[in-house]
């Protein structure tokens, strides 16, 4: 690879990186939107949506193209649905809906 292209790589990166996801909605997410979670279920429920986003950084990781926000919310969607499963089979349906109240409008989008 040139360094022409490493420089392309780089400044695309910059320019589509943080166009979809803003502060506003990290702030919607873990304030407004936390309908009086315990610390607990807010630190299991980041630890998901941050290893989720790691997860797609390293699909693109050598590829030009940077990860999108539709993959991320995409991959987001797979785990609740596990989630749900996992609950559902608990008979701990209440948690779930708690727990997912937050990411909940980012997901029916």
């Amino acid at each position: 690879m040139n360094l022409d292209s490493s420089v392309n790589i780089e400044q695309r990166w910059d320019l589509e990186m943080y166009v979809d996801i803003t502060q506003d909605t990290w702030e919607d997410i873990f304030t407004e939107a936390n309908l009086g979670l315990e610390e607990r279920s807010k630190t299991y429920l980041l630890r998901i949506l941050l290893t989720v986003a790691l997860k797609c950084i390293t699909i693109k990781w050598l590829k030009p193209e940077p990860p999108t926000y539709n993959c991320w919310i995409q991959r987001v969607w797979d785990i609740h649905h596990m989630e749900q499963i996992t609950y559902l089979l608990r008979l701990q349906k209440n948690i779930l809906i708690k727990r997912w109240a937050p990411v909940m409008h980012l997901l029916i989008q």
